[in-house]
């Protein structure tokens, strides 16, 4: 994705279309990034075995412990 936006924004007046397309790519990168950081958050998780969804509804959890 940043070749992408550096390629929309290489002109030196880059048009609104090209604009238009490095902020599309940047928003791509964004929730790229933060699929990534949530996926290691969960294997972190995982690996530290507290058994804990964070997901879970409270009730879940307390039920899971009695």
């Amino acid at each position: 994705m940043q070749t992408v936006i550096a390629a929309a924004l290489a002109p030196a007046d880059p048009s609104p279309k090209d604009l238009q397309v490095a902020a599309q790519a940047r928003q791509y990168l964004l929730e790229a990034r933060l699929e990534a950081a949530r996926e290691q958050s969960e294997m972190n998780q995982a690996r530290s075995g507290d058994g804990t969804d964070p997901s879970a509804p409270e009730s879940a959890t307390a039920e899971q412990a009695a």
